[in-house]
């Protein structure tokens, strides 16, 4: 009896918070009257992990339902933002409208909330409908289950989409007719809105706060998490992959890594913004750590889930694509990412069309031209990108829906350690080269040959070594240093050989190398040294140079100070 009892009482209260999400829907709709900011700050901490802040400012809509005994009195449920289903968030800290910490609500209840709340968009653009226009039971169970599971397949995602938008056009095909008419597009933007819950669903869920006050009561909310860094190797066990494709190739992966470790190229990390949306204003600032630095800043989204207005009732199919089929189908516009932030199922979106760059900032620009007419730039939408930092800033009219990401550029900058990693293989190289030419005078002096090679790592080592290095920069100039070390290796390897290939002669204490075998090795070896070389004057060439502003001689402390003392002596002060 007590079971049946308490699963009685699951079932009510399972209905009670459907309702109280279906009632929302109109606040949901109109959330630009009343969320006006989103705020949030991406630190990359390490390797593998991302600090994520977000700060919410908003009003307190009219229209929500009450709660009936369920909080605190007056307490509503307001729909600020989203949040990923699966897996759950690690370092969750949520501070309330009221300044103190708060908790999320159960899964349980809030995926009845998120449904409830899909189901009253859809009624919302069914308004004025008979009964039997409502949408049929069997897309109801779909969309139940794309909402209640926590790894919906995609092609359910899909099939359940597109049979919502075709139904709700289906529906109200009259109504789309006139309002194609009269030249307005209230009604399908409805359904678009409608659609795009159903496709944020998939994979997030609404993050609901418990605020109180009156109509217009300014409220602001902060929470945080932290996020992972993936690999396409890094797929969870039963993921769908892309390695059938050569973008997606394990041989493809590790040269790409190879080359971000020597800085031949750029680390390109592709970080979702599930906050971001329409009709809110929205900043991001972006923060690396140690000596990487933002090389360039994308901010790229795909269209809304509305068809133009002059064929409202398309049957146009809505698929499920990833970062890298976009990649594919648009190069000149979007870079294959190497990694990027989130679960595995943040790099999926529903495409309707073509995406859209938003703003562009990159170590060399197109030209502002170039960037509307092909990339369609909004002069809304604006970035400042200053070294380790990036501020991004997205007007309410900016994002046309929210499949809205980052493209992230990071490099080490080529001032510094790669400089000196150069200069230093290409001074063992030229080392190398006069030992070869003058080997056999080399190997006559062989004890001061040795001394003089074994110096050469002693000086490498001052280079290679850097106090305060971060374990992000460290990835970045792995390849870096470790040609460097194989550069500062030939010496050592050159003096072995003189001092293993030598031949004994009667009289001689000590008996001569064998030139017939070390002239070879060391050919080798200068080869090998000047490839080092090569390749790190390719690293220090394709590495970006530092945005930090260059320091004028007059602001370095030693030069203010006899700045001063020159102007005290004009004075005729001592």
């Amino acid at each position: 009896m007590i079971g049946c009892a308490r699963r009685v009482a699951d079932h009510s209260d399972g209905e009670f918070w459907l309702e109280i999400g279906r009632r929302t829907a109109a606040a949901y709709a109109s959330h630009e009257e009343w969320l006006f900011r989103r705020v949030e700050t991406i630190e990359l901490i390490d390797v593998s992990l991302v600090k994520r802040s977000i700060s919410v400012d908003f009003e307190m809509p009219r229209g929500l339902p009450k709660l009936r005994g369920r909080a605190a009195p007056e307490t509503k449920l307001v729909p600020i933002s989203v949040y990923y289903k699966w897996p759950p968030l690690m370092d969750f800290s949520f501070v309330g409208p009221e300044g103190h910490p708060t908790s999320l609500y159960k899964r349980a209840t809030n995926k009845k909330l998120d449904f409830g709340l899909l189901l009253g968009m859809a009624e919302k653009a069914l308004s004025g409908r008979a009964d039997d226009e409502r949408l049929a039971p069997q897309l109801i169970r779909e969309l139940e289950e794309v909402v209640e599971q926590r790894r919906p397949s995609k092609d359910l995602v899909a099939n359940a989409t597109n049979q919502l938008r075709a139904e709700l056009k289906s529906k109200l095909a009259d109504a789309l007719r006139r309002e194609r008419l009269e030249g307005h597009d209230a009604l399908i933007t409805q359904i678009a809105a409608t659609v795009d819950l159903a496709g944020r669903l998939s994979d997030s869920s609404i993050l609901w706060v418990a605020a109180t006050g009156r109509r217009g009561t300014d409220r602001i909310v902060k929470f945080s998490y932290s996020d992972l860094h993936r690999a396409p190797s890094d797929l969870p066990h039963g993921a769908v992959r892309d390695d059938a494709t050569p973008e997606g190739s394990k041989l493809k992966h590790w040269r790409r890594q190879l080359e971000i470790a020597c800085s031949w190229r750029a680390r390109i990390l592709h970080v979702p913004l599930p906050h971001a949306g329409r009709y809110v204003r929205f900043h991001v600032d972006v923060r690396t750590q140690g000596g990487v630095e933002l090389a360039g800043v994308e901010v790229k989204a795909l269209s809304p889930a509305a068809p133009t207005i002059t064929d409202p009732t398309a049957a146009e199919q809505m698929t499920v694509v990833s970062v890298q089929d976009l990649a594919r189908k648009y190069p000149e516009e979007l870079d294959v990412p190497d990694e990027w932030i989130g679960p595995e199922s943040s790099r999926y979106y529903l495409a309707y069309d073509k995406q859209t760059t938003l703003t562009l900032t990159s170590s060399s620009p197109p030209k502002e031209t170039d960037v509307r007419r092909k990339a369609g730039y909004d002069e809304n939408a604006s970035t400042r990108l200053v070294k380790d930092r990036a501020h991004v800033y997205l007007g309410a009219e900016s994002t046309p829906s929210h499949r809205v990401w980052l493209q992230l550029k990071l490099a080490v900058p080529r001032s510094g350690f790669i400089k000196g990693c150069m200069l230093t293989a290409f001074v063992v190289a030229l080392l190398m080269t006069a030992a070869y030419v003058r080997l056999s005078s080399a190997a006559e002096h062989l004890d001061a040959t040795v001394v003089l090679l074994s110096i050469v790592p002693v000086v490498l080592g001052y280079v290679l070594v850097r106090p305060g290095e971060q374990a992000l920069e460290r990835d970045h100039i792995t390849g870096v240093r470790t040609i460097a070390m194989l550069a500062g290796a030939m010496p050592i390897v050159g003096a072995l050989a003189l001092v293993l290939t030598h031949v004994h002669r009667k009289g001689m204490p000590t008996p001569p190398p064998d030139l017939s075998l070390v002239k070879p090795i060391w050919l080798g070896l200068t080869i090998a040294a000047w490839l080092a070389a090569l390749a790190l004057t390719c690293s220090w060439r394709k590495a970006p140079a530092s945005r930090m502003p260059r320091q004028r001689r007059d602001a370095l402390p030693i030069f203010r100070r006899r700045r001063a003392r020159k102007g005290r002596l004009r004075r005729g002060v001592a």
